[in-house]
């Protein structure tokens, strides 16, 4: 799914119930055929999601800003 379409979606949903976004890796530097990392990534995914909600995540409404438009791009 593309993410236009997954901020489109969450955008119209939550008008109908109520959703929790947990923001994804970004940039997630493993490629998405490479399962040798899948123990690391749901290690590093289980941690953050810990620190989300401890930080007030579930009471956060905007839709992640990994999500939307961005660059990696570091400023000098």
């Amino acid at each position: 799914m593309s993410m236009r379409q997954l901020v489109s979606d969450i955008l119209h949903l939550r008008t109908l119930t109520s959703l929790h976004i947990v923001p994804p890796f970004c940039p997630v530097d493993v490629s998405v055929f490479n399962f040798a990392q899948t123990e690391s990534l749901l290690q590093r995914a289980y941690e953050k999601t810990l620190r989300w909600l401890e930080s007030g995540g579930v009471e956060r409404t905007k839709v992640p800003s990994a999500l939307t438009i961005h660059s990696h791009a570091r400023e000098h």
